[in-house]
């Protein structure tokens, strides 16, 4: 006899790392989205930590940015009040739209930054999300072939979950064994 279960899922590592916790056993059941594994995790926070501080930082940058936007226009309105009585020439005029156009400038150069940098954030939140190992599904774990402190790579098979339902079982009978009415 033959017993197969149609939904099976080997669950397989999604990061190179070494498994530090280890939840799941061969014959227990799980749900959908139960920890099974835990890896390294150490420098991938790291990684994540450092990014929100960049993102913080250009943030704060930005906010100079806008602060310094609000000086230049005053400025330039300033000097253009001024040259319309006839105290300052057209040059000062002009010196103080650049002024106001680079710090428009940087503004804008800063908060590109900041975006890659909440995208570098993103990126490192996925890789320490990724040292969880979960259950991809309902089921009993067929096999466990992660060991607590072992160094794994990306797409290592450490567990297999069968759900419990449905099952098929084939019988292979030879005809005279064949059950008679």
């Amino acid at each position: 006899a033959v017993i197969s279960v149609e939904g099976t899922a080997a669950v397989l590592a999604k990061r190179d790392g070494v498994i530090v916790k280890l939840e799941g056993q061969e014959g227990t059941r799980v749900k959908q989205g139960q920890m099974l594994a835990q890896l390294d995790d150490d420098d991938s926070r790291m990684q994540l930590r450092q990014t929100e501080l960049e993102v913080t930082r250009l943030q704060y940058e930005e906010r100079q940015y806008e602060a310094t936007i609000k000086v230049n226009r005053s400025e330039l309105e300033r000097q253009q009040t001024l040259a319309r009585e006839g105290i300052v020439s057209q040059s000062e005029i002009e010196r103080a739209q650049y002024k106001l156009e680079v710090s428009q400038q940087e503004l804008e150069k800063t908060r590109l930054a900041t975006r890659m940098a909440q995208a570098r954030a993103e990126a490192a939140k996925l890789e320490v999300e990724k040292t969880v190992i979960r259950a991809p599904l309902a089921g009993i774990i067929t096999q466990r072939l992660a060991r607590l402190g072992s160094s794994i790579v990306r797409n290592d098979k450490l567990f297999e979950i069968s759900q419990q339902s449905p099952l098929e079982v084939r019988f292979q009978l030879a005809q005279d064994d064949a059950w008679q009415p």
